[in-house]
């Protein structure tokens, strides 16, 4: 076939994105190997009682209804699903086979990482919701605004009516200038979202340069 059928790497290569500016870093696994039939990524916290795995579950928000199969592969991690803790030292896993399950982890020693792999039973997976946005959002944190909406749109292709996608590219619109597509599509996500996107938009200073403007839906 001419390509080389395997890639190797140490996860000190897959370089660690903050999550939201906190203490969480991830490691895009899936995107670095560019793997299409599942979504793989690792999550690292230096010290203990650190949130490692976001609570949520994987129906809301633009999920996919994935079963997700969690696996400690350094440190120790307390898990909480449904309700239930589920103690994990390194070299433990957990599958997760409901997607409405919660569940959410945090670290039990310093220098945890958890390997999450997820995908949709019985149909194709594709990419999830999230990934547009966290790629979109690495080039927004380096002033890249052209080259976020450019994610931003890819997402929305491929996840029609996301509330979450389509506010993040108003605040984008709203610092390029653009008010009328802003304002668009932040009404748009108050649409597809009522009951989070007013708290979302508060106090965002991105959306500033629109707030007085007409048709401003808060």
């Amino acid at each position: 076939m001419g390509e080389k059928p395997f890639q190797a790497a140490h996860i000190s290569q897959i370089d660690g994105r903050l999550v939201d500016g906190g203490p969480q870093a991830r490691r895009p696994v899936r995107e670095y190997f560019d793997i299409g039939a599942f979504g793989a990524n690792a999550f690292t916290v230096a010290e203990a009682g650190e949130g490692l795995v976001e609570a949520h579950d994987e129906l809301s928000g633009g999920a996919d209804a994935h079963e997700e199969l969690y696996f400690v592969s350094a440190g120790h991690a307390v898990f909480t699903v449904n309700g239930k803790e589920v103690d994990a030292p390194a070299g433990t896993f957990v599958f997760v086979s409901d997607p409405g399950a919660r569940r959410s982890a945090v670290s039990a020693a310093p220098d945890a990482t958890v390997l999450i792999v997820g995908a949709p039973r019985g149909r194709v997976y594709r990419v999830a919701a999230w990934e547009y946005e966290s790629a979109a959002f690495t080039r927004y944190a380096q002033n890249d605004y052209e080259g976020a909406l450019a994610v931003f749109r890819q997402g929305l292709a491929a996840y029609p009516g996301n509330a979450g996608g389509l506010y993040n590219m108003a605040c984008v619109e709203s610092l390029e200038g653009d008010k009328d597509a802003a304002l668009g599509h932040l009404r748009e996500a108050l649409t597809g979202d009522p009951e989070n996107v007013p708290g979302w938009a508060a106090d965002d200073p991105d959306l500033d340069p629109i707030r007085t403007a007409d048709g401003f839906p808060f």
